[in-house]
């Protein structure tokens, strides 16, 4: 009876103890499972941002070039570059107003040119939700055109705020999956499905059976990543459990003699060391993808520099495998000029058991490799090694050198203006000036860089340069005629401009200062002159019966000095002229380093060059932001100044009017709809032969200010056609043009005074641009009408073939 109880308890407890030690197990492997699944996923989104950095190039590269004449020769010698560093990327394209007119490469992609992504039933959702989200979309695995599992990534491109075009990268699904190994894992069954739920990868029976589940980040949305065991859970820790049981119902029978207790003992022993081998074994292969996977190069050498162990990085920045490195000495990638230097770290080494970091240089396969070295002496098995991390910054230097030379530049153009320039913020605190502005005034850098722009003026004139300063934080713009005082107490008339900026997100007044002494003593000339004349004029007048051969030469006297008058006037045009010149070409020739500055800054915020700090990166992003402003600003003062000195191009095509009002709604419609405002379109199909971009240009400028100033109720744009013209009108419900202000609205840097004023931005060009474009580009006239407080209709009508007669006046 005692051994048939006996047996029963051994019975229930070896049952009981099997389902713990099954739900042990299965823990364990799911464990194991989520080690996995963080591995390869982490690998996954790497290689999807690694091919996602290539559309960030390409959507930077398209804004930087929207306007140039040759972009299709550019984009294809900007794609063949990207194209060879990443030959698994199916297609590089452009698709300007959404239809695909570039791409590269060509071959095998011949389905995919002139395709409309926002008429194409297959890629209209995608690209719609593209254009309304402004950041990067990625779009579900799918069969592609050209053949292949492959998915595409799409960037919104804006030429100075307006929808320009889609900047398309179409990824290989295949590579990115061979990328992350997904298909190297022998334990486990893996599968992979996309945020609709459909399963492109393993097989949809594993998202069934209880998996291990990792979801997979992407830049819009994520994957569901899930793991099990080949076979299901229950038979993975199947043998496992027997042997368990079996140790169990063993111990058990012989738990009465000193053999079993034993027996046992040795039992749960060998148990123990299973165990802790197999975590082992996990750890170190955990450890070793690691070591594979990382982007920085690792390194393992003996003493005397013997590589034993290094990862790929390290290997690629050679140009080289991993086969080839093993065995050869860290001496023989090492110039001859860095020896010494290497002794001193390994002195340092034996010294404090760590080196660097510091920088040499490394003989690649293809050339010299500049990076960054530091690492640590480490111990095993009784012999000593070294073991080393290796950065490879050789971009990062040449972006450096890239920075130090383009600012070099602006510092000499800025020292080679005729005038002084200066750059202060709204407390009136110096940020730049130039060479000239130091000696004209006497004031060393460090004496400038304490004073406020007031204190270089006598107190008489302060209060005028006050009001003056305060017109360009308020209006955008101003001038004024006023005294230097140098240092030495001398007071120099000079012609200054104020022109109002952003930088960091901080409003500051850039401008110029001419010195116009030349012209105050010609006026003062001109002025004594006048004087003297009129009392000679009264005393040849009372002595003209006297003699009429002096009369005669005071005729000849006031020819001259009609002529002098003649010759200042024409002077003083000539200065005008050169002032419209010198902005025109400060403006191109400030924009080549800002398109420099932006690239760069674009490379650097994406993360292309390595790794960031949060700080850094936004910090990189204000300059990203500030730099795009600003060159907004400089294309408007462009274009303001080539219409002034009559140098604007007009480049008639033929287009249909319809596509072009459809195209500005597209650009504003999200804008206008999320104040709330109701938007209605008339719209009809009208052929033109005329300058569309410019067209496109004025359009949008009418509509932006009808939304900028519309608060509440509804903005109208109607398309009304003619006997050869056509009229485009806005109407607003907004706030409404005074009649004082009605006579100004067209004038340069003038804006409403309204309490809308300091939330609405702009600096006073975008209407006097559009009459420009209008009356001088388009051969056409734009009228308005507006009641203050019930809002305005701003009309453009223009000729429907270039080079008609212009129109009427009032029409």
């Amino acid at each position: 009876m005692a051994l048939l109880v006996w047996l029963v308890l051994c019975a229930l407890g070896c049952l009981a103890g099997g389902r713990w030690y099954q739900g042990y197990l299965v823990d364990r492997l799911r464990l194991s499972a989520a080690h996995l699944l963080g591995t390869k996923g982490t690998a996954l989104s790497a290689a999807i941002n690694r091919r996602l950095a290539l559309l960030e190039g390409l959507h930077t590269f398209s804004e930087a070039n929207v306007v140039a004449a040759d972009f299709g020769r550019r984009f294809e010698t900007y794609a063949a570059g990207l194209h060879a560093g990443a030959r698994d990327v199916r297609i590089f394209a452009v698709a300007p107003g959404g239809v695909i007119r570039y791409l590269y490469p060509v071959e095998g992609n011949e389905l995919a040119r002139d395709l409309d992504l926002f008429r194409d039933p297959h890629t209209r959702a995608d690209a719609l939700r593209t254009l309304k989200t402004r950041g990067i979309t990625l779009s579900d695995p799918y069969e592609l055109r050209q053949g292949g599992l492959g998915m595409v990534a799409r960037k919104s491109v804006y030429d100075r705020g307006r929808f320009w075009g889609l900047a398309t990268v179409g990824l290989n699904v295949p590579s990115i999956l061979s990328e992350a190994r997904l298909d190297e894992e022998s334990r486990f069954a893996l599968a992979l499905r996309d945020h609709s739920g459909r399963t492109f990868y393993g097989a949809s029976a594993t998202f069934s059976a209880a998996p291990v589940r990792l979801d997979v980040e992407l830049p819009e949305g994520h994957w569901e990543l899930a793991a099990v065991p080949k076979g299901g859970w229950q038979a993975a820790v199947r043998n496992d459990l027997l042997w368990f049981q079996a140790g169990v119902a063993l111990a058990a029978l012989c738990l009465a003699g000193i053999v079993s207790l034993v027996y046992e003992r040795q039992c749960r022993l060998g148990a123990a060391v299973a165990q802790r081998t197999a975590a082992l074994e996990e750890s170190e292969e955990y450890n070793r993808a690691l070591f594979e996977l990382s982007p920085t190069g690792l390194a393992l050498c003996r003493m005397d520099g013997r590589l034993v162990d290094v990862n790929q990085a390290f290997a690629g920045m050679l140009g080289l495998d991993v086969e080839e490195v093993l065995g050869h000495s860290y001496w023989e990638y090492t110039p001859q000029r860095y020896h010494d230097q290497e002794r001193e770290q390994l002195d340092r080494l034996e010294k404090a058991g760590r080196y660097g970091p510091y920088e040499k240089e490394l003989i690649g396969k293809s050339g010299q490799v500049q990076v960054r070295l530091q690492g640590r002496l480490v111990e095993h098995n009784g012999e000593r090694f070294i073991w080393s991390s290796i950065e490879d910054v050789t971009d990062q230097k040449k972006v450096q050198a890239d920075l130090r030379r383009e600012h070099r530049f602006s510092e000499g153009l800025i020292d080679s203006l005729p005038g002084v320039f200066y750059l202060y913020d709204e407390n009136l605190k110096f940020l730049r000036w130039n060479k000239n502005l130091e000696r004209v005034l006497g004031y060393t850098h460090e004496e400038i860089a304490a004073l406020s722009p007031l204190d270089l003026f006598a107190d008489d004139e302060r209060e005028l340069l006050q009001t003056k300063i305060r017109d360009v934080f308020s209006r955008g713009a101003s001038h004024v005629e006023a005294y230097f005082c140098t240092k030495e107490g001398e007071r120099i008339p000079y012609f200054f401009t104020g022109l109002k900026t952003e930088i960091d997100e901080c409003s500051c007044l850039i401008g110029i200062g001419i010195d116009i002494s030349a012209r105050k003593e010609l006026e003062r000339e001109l002025t004594e002159m006048n004087a003297t004349l009129e009392t000679r004029v009264a005393e040849r007048t009372r002595q003209l019966q006297e003699s009429r051969v002096e009369l005669e030469c005071l005729v000849e006297d006031l020819k001259e000095k009609s002529d002098q008058l003649a010759a200042a006037n024409e002077k003083l045009q000539e200065v005008d002229r050169l002032k419209s010149m010198f902005i025109a070409s400060m403006s191109h020739e400030l924009r080549t380093p800002l398109n420099s500055v932006i690239g760069y800054s674009s490379i650097i915020v994406n993360e292309w060059l390595g790794p960031l700090l949060p700080l850094q990166k936004e910090n990189l992003a204000i300059v990203l932001r500030a730099g795009k402003h600003l060159l907004s600003l400089i294309n408007d003062v462009i274009d303001v100044s080539k219409i002034e000195a009559g140098q604007i191009e007009v480049r008639p095509e033929e287009f249909d009017l319809f596509d072009l009002v459809t195209e500005a709604v597209q650009q504003l419609e999200p804008d206008i709809r999320r104040k709330g405002l109701e938007l209605r379109v008339v719209n009809v199909h009208q052929v033109l032969m005329s300058d569309r971009r410019r067209l496109l240009q004025a359009t949008l400028n009418i509509l932006s200010n009808a939304m900028k100033y519309t608060e509440a109720g509804s903005i109208e744009l109607a398309v009304l056609p003619g006997e050869g013209w056509v009229e485009v009108a806005v109407s607003d419900t907004g706030i409404g043009i005074s009649e004082q202000e009605a006579a100004l609205i067209f004038q340069p840097f003038q804006r409403l005074d309204s309490a809308l004023r300091g939330t609405v931005s702009g600096t006073g060009l975008g209407l006097y641009l559009t009459a420009k474009l209008v009356t001088e580009v388009l051969r056409g006239s734009i009228r308005f009408t507006s009641k203050p407080g019930s809002g305005s209709t701003f009309t453009i009508h223009v000729p429907l073939k270039a080079g008609a007669e212009p129109a009427p006046e009032g029409a």
